[in-house]
C-alpha cells in the first residue's frame, strides 16, 4: 500500500524542534567565533615570526658595537699620541671600524635631539679622512688633536648609543605585552568555542535523542491513522488540489467495486460521481483553491449521487474536510452508501402511511359508529322517557328506570369514546375571549345536581380573576372541568369538592400573559402513590367497587390528559390515600382588552371562502411561495412569480382578484412593484395588493399605503389566517386591513405548535417532505450569503438576508431561528455587526433541534408540538 496522504503529511518534531532563527543564531556564532579565532592565530603567528627575526637584537648589537668602538679608537689614539713611535696604521684601522659602525645605527629607534649628534659625529668623522688617509707625519702631528675632537664626541656616543637601546628595550617589551595579550585573547576564544563544541554536542546528542522520539512518535502516528484508515465503516476518498486521489481505502474499495490501485492518480470526481455529483464537487473546490471560502464545512453532510465502478448510481451522505500541507491543501471526503437506509426509509414512511391509514380508518368507524349508535339510542332513552310519564303497574316502572339507567351509562360511554376520538384527531382548538369567572360558576351549577345526588358540598374560590377577560379555548375547558369535578364527586360521597380558579401573571412578560390555574380537591378515597403515575392512562379504573356503582369506562382522566396537552398546559395529581385528592391544571393564557374582545370573536367565526378567486403570489423565496401556494390552492386559482419585475410583467396580462407581494426582494421590490402595476393602467391596476411581509412597525405600514398597498398580511401566516385576509380583502362592501396575526416574541420552543398542525393539515406527508428539503436548501444557500455579508460588514445585506430568513423560518414554524434572525435584522438596522455576528454561534445548535424536530414529525406522519 502506498503511503498515506496523512502519514507523509505528519509534522516533524525534530525539525520544529528548534527555530529556524535559533539555528541561524548558532550558526553566524559559531562561524563568526571560528573566523576570529583563526585571524588571531596568523595575527600571533606574525609577532612571533617578527620577534623570531632578531632585528630589535641586532639593532641593540649595533649600538654597542657603536659604544665599544668608539672606546676603541679613542684608547687606540691615547696610547699612539704619547708613543714615541705611534702605530699609525692602528689608529687607521680603529677609526675605519669606527666610522663603519656609525651609518649602521637604526635612526628609528633616536630623537630629533640624538640624530642631531649622530649626524654631527658622522660629520666630523668625514673631517678627519683626509687627515687619517693622509701622509703618516700629518697623521702623527694631528693625533693630539684628534684625541681632543674624540673626547668632545664621548657624552654625545654614549647619549646616542644609550637611547637607541633603550628604545630597542621597549620595543620588545611593547612586542612581548602586545603578544601576551594576544595569546589570552586567543586562548579565551579558543575556551569560548571548547565550550560552544561541548554544547553543540550536547545539542546533538539531545537532537538525536528527539529525532528518534519523533521517528518512533512518526511511526506510532502510522501505525494509528493506518489503524484508523483501513478500520473506517465509511470509505475514505483523499485528493490533492487538482482532485486526483490519492489515498483510497478499503471501506472506499468495497463500497464502489474499484481497486486503490486502479483509481490512485485518476480524478476522482471523473470515476466515481454523476454528472451533477460532480459539478458540485468541482465547484467546492474550485472556490476554495480560489478564495479560501468552503461550501462544504468541516462536519457538514450532504446527500450526492455517486456511482458504483458499474456505473449504477446510488445515494451517498458526503462530507469533506480540508487540510493544508506544504504541498497545498489535501481534500478528505467521507462517504457513507445511503442505499439501504433510503431502502429503510422508505419502508418506514410507508408502514406509517399505512398505519395512519388505518389509524384514520379507525376513527372514522368508532365516529360513525358512535354517531350511529346514538340516534337509535337517543330514541330509545325518549321512548323510555316518554313511557315512564304513563301509567305503569309498579314493576313495569322499576324496568323502565332499570332501562334508563342503563341507557345513560351507555350513552356515557359512547360520548366518551366521542372525546376521546375527538381530542386524537382535532389538531387545535378555536380560542374565543372568555369570562373564567362566569364560566367556572356556571360549571358549579350544571355539577350542583350531582352533587346533591351524592350527599356532596360542592363550592368554589376564585382569585386573580376580577374584571379579566382571557383568550382560551372554552369548550375544552369545559370538558375538563366536567370531567375533573364529576370524578371528584363520583369518589367523595357524602363528602365535599371544591373547585378553586385563580390567574398567576407572568412577570417577565409585557404582552399580559400568565397561567390559569384550577385546583379541583376532594375529601374523597384518594390515590395511591404507585397509581398516580397510571391514572391518566386510557380505560384504567382503579377501584372497580365505585366504577360498578357510579358507572364509567376509565376514560375520563385520559380524555382530560389529552385536552390539557392540547392547549399547551399541564396537569398534577396530588393524593393522600384515605384522605382526598386535588387535581391541578395550569393552562397558558393571554388577556384580551375590549376593545379585541369583539375582534377576537369573529376571528372565531367560520370564513366564508367558497367563491374562488384568482390570486398572484409574488414571493423570491420558493419556500414561503410554495406554502402560500399550497394555503389556497383547491379553493383558489393560484399563479406564482420570483420577483418584482416577473409580478410586474405577470400584472400586466392577466387580471387577477388578488395580489400578495413580498416587500423585500433583489432588483424590484414589493413597493416598488406595487407602483408599477397601480400607474401601468393595466388589468390590476386597481387589484387589492396585500403586503406579505415580516415587517409590522408603524412606519412600515404607512410605506405600505403610499405605495399603494390595500393592506398587510404578516409572516409567518396560518392558512386560517390567510383564508380571513383573502375574505376580507375581496369583500364587495369594504376592504379593511387585514389584521396581524398575533406574534410570540419570547419564543422558547424550536417550532411554533399551532403553525406545525396546519403544514400537517394543509401537506401531505410526501409534500411535507419536499417542502422540508426545500427549506434546507434555500436556508443554507441564505447562510452563506448572510455569513459573507457580516464577514464583510455589509449591513444593507445582512438586514435584507435576515428578514429572508426569518421570514422563511416563520412559514417553516422554525420559531426559535425566527426569533434570531429577527434580532440579527434588528442588530444590523442598529450597526452592531459585531452583536449580530455574535447571535449566528446558536445557530447551528438551534438549527440541529429545529430539523431534527422536523424529521421526528415526518416519521410519525403527525405533528409533534413542541414544548412551549
Amino acid at each position: 500500500m502506498k503511503d498515506c496522504p496523512f502519514r507523509r503529511r505528519l509534522p516533524n518534531l525534530a525539525t520544529t524542534y528548534m527555530s529556524n532563527k535559533s539555528q541561524f543564531a548558532l550558526s553566524l556564532f559559531a562561524l563568526t567565533a571560528f573566523v576570529v579565532v583563526i585571524a588571531m592565530s596568523i595575527f600571533v603567528r606574525q609577532n612571533i615570526t617578527i620577534l623570531e627575526a632578531g632585528t630589535q637584537d641586532q639593532s641593540q648589537w649595533r649600538a654597542s658595537q657603536l659604544d665599544s668602538e668608539f672606546l676603541k679608537f679613542s684608547s687606540a689614539l691615547v696610547e699612539n699620541v704619547y708613543s714615541e713611535t705611534p702605530d699609525l696604521d692602528a689608529v687607521r684601522e680603529r677609526f675605519d671600524i669606527f666610522y663603519s659602525r656609525i651609518p649602521l645605527i637604526d635612526r628609528a629607534t633616536l630623537d630629533a635631539e640624538r640624530i642631531a649628534l649622530l649626524d654631527g659625529l658622522l660629520a666630523q668623522m668625514d673631517a678627519l679622512i683626509p687627515v687619517v688617509d693622509g701622509p703618516d707625519a700629518k697623521l702623527a702631528a694631528e693625533l693630539p688633536s684628534i684625541l681632543e675632537a674624540i673626547k668632545t664626541q664621548e657624552i654625545g656616543v654614549r647619549t646616542v648609543v644609550l637611547r637607541s637601546i633603550q628604545h630597542i628595550s621597549e620595543v620588545n617589551g611593547d612586542g612581548r605585552a602586545k603578544l601576551s595579550a594576544l595569546m589570552e585573547t586567543m586562548l579565551a576564544a579558543i575556551g569560548l568555542m571548547t565550550l560552544f563544541l561541548i554544547a553543540t554536542i550536547i545539542f546533538l546528542i539531545r537532537r538525536t535523542a528527539s529525532l528518534h522520539n519523533a521517528s518512533v512518535f512518526a511511526n506510532e502516528k502510522q501505525r494509528q491513522l493506518t489503524a484508523i484508515l483501513h478500520g473506517s465503516i465509511d470509505a475514505i476518498v483523499a485528493s490533492d488540489r487538482h482532485g486526483r486521489i490519492i489515498e483510497f481505502n478499503k471501506a472506499a474499495e468495497n463500497m464502489f467495486g474499484h481497486k486503490a490501485e486502479s483509481v490512485l492518480g485518476r480524478p476522482g470526481t471523473e470515476i466515481l460521481a454523476t454528472q451533477s455529483a460532480r459539478a458540485i464537487l468541482n465547484a467546492s473546490r474550485d472556490a476554495y483553491l480560489r478564495s479560501g471560502y468552503r461550501t462544504f464545512e468541516d462536519g457538514e453532510t450532504r446527500e450526492l449521487d455517486l456511482l458504483y465502478a458499474d456505473g449504477t448510481i446510488f445515494p451517498a451522505q458526503f462530507s469533506v474536510s480540508v487540510s493544508q500541507t506544504r504541498d497545498g491543501p489535501i481534500f478528505i471526503n467521507y462517504i457513507r452508501d445511503l442505499t439501504l437506509e433510503k431502502r429503510h426509509e422508505a419502508e418506514i414512511m410507508q408502514a406509517r402511511d399505512t398505519a395512519l391509514s388505518s389509524a384514520k380508518e379507525r376513527s372514522r368507524f368508532f365516529a360513525m359508529m358512535s354517531h350511529e349508535m346514538r340516534t337509535p339510542l337517543n330514541g330509545v332513552l325518549s321512548s323510555l322517557y316518554l313511557l315512564e310519564e304513563g301509567p305503569l303497574t309498579d314493576a313495569q316502572r322499576a324496568n323502565v328506570k332499570t332501562a334508563l339507567f342503563s341507557g345513560d351509562i351507555l350513552m356515557a360511554h359512547i360520548n366518551d369514546v366521542l372525546a376521546i376520538e375527538r381530542s386524537e384527531s382535532e389538531q387545535e382548538f378555536s380560542k374565543s375571549s372568555c369570562d373564567v369567572s362566569s364560566l367556572t360558576e356556571n360549571m358549579i351549577g350544571m355539577m350542583d345536581t350531582m352533587a346533591q345526588n351524592c350527599d356532596v358540598q360542592l363550592d368554589q374560590q376564585q382569585k386573580g380573576l376580577e374584571g379579566k377577560t382571557f383568550s382560551l379555548a372554552q369548550r375544552a375547558v369545559q370538558q375538563v372541568l366536567i370531567n375533573l369535578l364529576s370524578n371528584a364527586i363520583k369518589f367523595s360521597p357524602q363528602g365535599a369538592v371544591s373547585l378553586f380558579t385563580q390567574y398567576i401573571p407572568d412577570a417577565r412578560s409585557t404582552q399580559s400573559r400568565g397561567t390559569l390555574r384550577f385546583e379541583v380537591s376532594d375529601t374523597g378515597i384518594g390515590i395511591s402513590e404507585e397509581d398516580q403515575a397510571r391514572i391518566f392512562d386510557d380505560f384504567v379504573s382503579l377501584d372497580r367497587s365505585y366504577e360498578r356503582l357510579t358507572g364509567g369506562t376509565g376514560l375520563g382522566l385520559g380524555i382530560v390528559k389529552r385536552f390539557v396537552t392540547q392547549m399547551n398546559g399541564q396537569i398534577y395529581c396530588e393524593s393522600t390515600l384515605g384522605e382526598g385528592t386535588s387535581f391541578i391544571v395550569d393552562i397558558p393564557v393571554t388577556e384580551v382588552s375590549d376593545a379585541a374582545i369583539a375582534d377576537l370573536d369573529a376571528h372565531a367565526q367560520p370564513v366564508d371562502t367558497t367563491a374562488q378567486k384568482r390570486i398572484l403570489i409574488v414571493d423570491d423565496n420558493s419556500v414561503n411561495r410554495n406554502l402560500l401556494e399550497k394555503m389556497l390552492e383547491g379553493q383558489h386559482r393560484v399563479v406564482t412569480a420570483s420577483g418584482g419585475q416577473e409580478a410586474v410583467d405577470i400584472a400586466g396580462t392577466k387580471a387577477f382578484d388578488l395580489i400578495f407581494m413580498d416587500i423585500s426582494m433583489p432588483e424590484v421590490s414589493g413597493t416598488q412593484a406595487c407602483r408599477m402595476i397601480r400607474a401601468s393602467g393595466g388589468p390590476n391596476s386597481d387589484t387589492p395588493i396585500i403586503a406579505f411581509t415580516a415587517h409590522a412597525l408603524p412606519k412600515d405600514r404607512q410605506a405600505f399605503t403610499d405605495a399603494g398597498m390595500s393592506g398587510f398580511l404578516l409572516k409567518p401566516v396560518n392558512r386560517k389566517a390567510l383564508q380571513e385576509c383573502v375574505h376580507k380583502a375581496y369583500d364587495p362592501i369594504s376592504t379593511p386591513e387585514p389584521a396581524p396575526v398575533p406574534q410570540n416574541d419570547s419564543v422558547t420552543s424550536d417550532l411554533d405548535r399551532e403553525h406545525v398542525s396546519d403544514l400537517v393539515d394543509l401537506l401531505s406527508i410526501a409534500q411535507l417532505q419536499d417542502q422540508f428539503e426545500e427549506f434546507r436548501r434555500e436556508f443554507r444557500k441564505l447562510m452563506r450569503k448572510l455569513d459573507s455579508a457580516l464577514v464583510g460588514g455589509d449591513i444593507k445585506s445582512v438586514q435584507a438576508t435576515s428578514h429572508s430568513l426569518a421570514g422563511m423560518c416563520g412559514m417553516m414554524a422554525a420559531a426559535r431561528l425566527r426569533m434570531i434572525f429577527k434580532d440579527v435584522e434588528a442588530m444590523a438596522e442598529a450597526g452592531s455587526i459585531a452583536q449580530a455576528h455574535s447571535l449566528m454561534d446558536q445557530v447551528p445548535a438551534i438549527l440541529e433541534a429545529t430539523e431534527q424536530a422536523w424529521k421526528t414529525i415526518l416519521l410519525k406522519g403527525a405533528a409533534v408540538h413542541a414544548d412551549a
